[in-house]
Parts: C-alpha cells; structure tokens; sequence
C-alpha cells in the first residue's frame, strides 16, 4: 500500500487492522509514484465507485454502481483513504494509542528528534543514542533478573519480590457485560478493587494476588502493610526469615519511593533486631521502562475477566482461579497500618531528603548498632554511595516501641447509603429478567 505521509496517522490497535480494507486509488492518481499494494485478505465485494469492505463484517458504499474486481494497482493511497474516511465516515473514530502509562521522557524526545530530523547523519547519531539507551534499560532488567535468579538458588540469603498494581477500572464489582457501557452501570456506586500482583518465585511457583477495598488507605501506608504481610508468609513458608530482603516496585512516589516506606523498613529492621533479617533494598527499574512479567499477568488477568459477568469479588476471584493456566493464590488487605501517622520527625520528608532519585536503595544495620541507608543511581551502577546514619543506635529502643495504628475502614461519606440504592436497583433489574 502506498502509505504517502504519515504526519496525521498513528498505527491502529490490534482490532482495528488497515490490511482489513479493501481500497481503490482515486482516478488520476499515479500507482506508479507510489509503492503499490500488498494483497489483501478479502476482496469478496467490490464497487465501481469505491467501496471500504470491513473485515469485521460492516460494508459501506459510496455509490451505486456495478460489482467488479479491481486490479491491485489501482489501490488507493494512504492520503485518499484518510481523506473519505474524515468526509464519508466521520463517525468511525479510531482509538488512541497512547495510553495511561507513562512514558520515557528520553525515549519520545529521540524518537521525535528522528521524525523530524532531515540530516541523515545527524538522524544515524540520534538513533545510535536511542540505541544505547534501549541497551542501557535491558542491563536494569538484566540485573533485576539476577537478584532473582539468586533468590531462588539460595532463598535463605535472599528474598526477592516484586510487586505492582493493576489499572483499577478493569476491577469494578458488580460488572454485567451487557449493561457495561449504560449509565446505570458507568454511574452506579459500585465497589472499585485494587489489585496488587505479587510475584516470589522462592516463596510461591504461582502469582500472588492482593485485593484491596476503597474503604481502606492506599499509598505508602498499604505498601508497607503489605511489605510485613509478605514477611509473615515468608516466616510461615520457609520457617525462617531471608537475610536480605529485596524488593521490586514500580518507579513511583506515591506508593513505594517515598520516606513512608522507609520508615516502615527501618521499624521493620528495629523490630526484627536478633532475627536473620539484616537489610531491606528496593529496586526500581527506569521510569517508562517499568512493564515486566506482572504486567504480562495483568493482561492474562484482563483477558480471564473478559467478556464474563461477576457480582462479588469472590466470583471474580473464583473467574481467575477457574480460568487462569497459572491460577493465583488470592488475599485480601484487610490490615492496614498507619504508619505516616506514626512516622517520627526524623524520619519525615522534612529530614530525609533526595528518596526520590536514586534507584537502588537499601536499609541495614550498621556495625555500631545504628541502622543505615545508602544508595545508588542505577541497579548496574558499580558502588554503594556513601552509608548515611538512618536511625541513631540511642534511638533504636524509641522505635521499637512505636505501634502504628489499624487504620479502621471508612467509605467516603454517602458511599454506603448511595451503593445500597444501587445495588438495590441492579437486583429488582436482575429479577425481571
């Protein structure tokens, strides 16, 4: 196919394929100026005039005329579909690309440079920098994936996890596919469940499965409840807790980069203090380059839900458990402690500066009784920067004895009465059917 310009076009998504139209060059234009096109699949129905066949079973005519088959040289290009496209069927949209994950800064920033670069030379030295930065990213995951190769080969030195969570808009309870796109459903007071994936290859040959409510507080306070649950499972499996635990999280502040989490690490060490347990690290891959084997879970999770009805989350638990060739183990968060509360002063964001930055970061104990925090730029990065003084031996006795809190379940104020209503009027609905 002639593609001609490409400054208005984005490649479509997977269910919406341009190799499944069937198009006709516009009298008067040259096949031969442009590259000509590659046979398509169906060329069942044909109109003199022109006429767009989808494979997907909609065909649109432009005018009346006789059936008959066009040789493939009369094609039409890229620049005369678009253009009856936007004046023929302005109401067949095609969906984003984009979407809600974030991106490498550096990566778009070279790829636009190259689009719109005329200097080959200059063009070959900016892909060359694209490269290397591609290969940059693939030694992160390289790293990444020796921790965990070490962690199974030796599970009592070193306990490596990785977690992330799900886009929350595929995990709304009640969902009935039917109704999914009418404003009773897209406005009804339903439950929102946050899915946190769980993956410990030395703990669990299968994917662990967090689920939590919005009743309950997200953010650095869920991680770090979840960070002490999983020591828990840990203990309860192995019968003892690893030396090392390492820990890899997706690349945000909100949730795990944040002095939240690493007061919870360092409460942790002080608690555990005569335990194997001697440091706490967290990994993080480069931000845009983030997507990895739980992602690829999340999908397989996305496709087991797809197309099928749930009304509790225990069903739609029972759908992936049912469905899944890898099905997941299944807990919910139902503890969650308060430990922004709870953090001291020192340990605060007004104290610990700089969490933000660094990549690799780990919390340990020191040789004078003290815990310590030190850092690096990158999971590949040769040497630990230099050890800082996290908490004082003097106050190690003070942090043993803080307790954060429970934080007790709270819907959002009218959330209750108003899901009750809803709820009431899905059942009367599901009763008349």
């Amino acid at each position: 196919m002639a593609w001609g310009s490409m400054e208005d076009f984005e490649p479509c998504d997977d269910d919406f394929d341009f190799d499944d139209f069937v198009l006709f060059r516009q009298p008067g234009v040259n096949p031969n100026k442009k590259r000509k096109a590659e046979v398509h699949r169906d060329r069942s129905m044909v109109d003199v005039s022109g006429a767009i066949e989808y494979s997907f079973g909609v065909s649109v005519r432009l005018a009346q005329g006789r059936q008959k088959q066009k040789p493939d040289e009369q094609v039409a290009g890229l620049k005369y579909f678009l253009k009856v496209w936007r004046t023929e069927l302005p109401w067949i949209k095609r969906r984003p690309t984009a979407g809600p994950f974030t991106h490498c800064g550096l990566c778009d920033y070279l790829k636009w440079q190259i689009g719109s670069c005329s200097d080959k030379g200059l063009r070959q030295k900016l892909q060359g920098i694209l490269g290397e930065h591609f290969q940059f990213q693939a030694a992160q995951r390289v790293a990444m994936s020796q921790i965990f190769r070490e962690s199974e080969e030796h599970p009592e030195d070193v306990l490596a996890v990785a977690w992330d969570k799900m886009d929350q808009a595929k995990t709304i309870v009640p969902r009935v596919v039917r109704l999914a796109n009418t404003q009773f459903m897209k406005g009804g007071s339903r439950l929102v469940v946050s899915l946190i994936g769980v993956l410990a290859p030395a703990l669990f040959k299968q994917p662990l499965v967090y689920t939590i409510l919005e009743d309950q507080t997200h953010g650095g306070d869920m991680i770090a409840s979840m960070m002490i649950d999983i020591l828990q499972e840990a203990a309860a499996i192995r019968g003892e807790l690893p030396s090392r635990l390492f820990i890899q999280a997706d690349n945000t502040v909100k949730e795990t980069k944040n002095t939240i989490c690493l007061f919870a690490a360092a409460w942790l060490l002080a608690q555990l203090k005569g335990t194997r347990l001697q440091s706490i690290e967290f990994g993080y891959l480069v931000v845009g380059h983030t997507h990895d084997l739980i992602d690829a879970m999340f999908a397989y999770i996305s496709k087991a839900l797809a197309g099928r009805d749930f009304y509790s989350l225990e069903e739609m638990i029972s759908i992936l458990q049912r469905v899944m060739k890898s099905p997941p183990f299944w807990k919910h968060l139902r503890d969650v402690y308060a430990f922004k509360d709870a953090q001291p002063e020192k340990l605060s964001s007004k104290r610990v500066t700089g969490v933000t930055q660094p990549n690799n970061v780990r919390i340990f104990w020191g040789k004078d009784g003290s815990i310590l925090v030190q850092s690096k730029q990158w999971l590949t990065s040769p040497d630990w920067g230099e050890a800082m003084v996290l908490v004082e031996q003097c106050d190690i006795q003070q942090l043993t004895q803080l307790y954060p809190d429970i934080v007790q379940p709270d819907w959002e104020e009218g959330f209750e009465r108003r899901s009750a209503a809803w709820f009431k009027k899905l059942g009367d609905l599901l009763l008349c059917l």
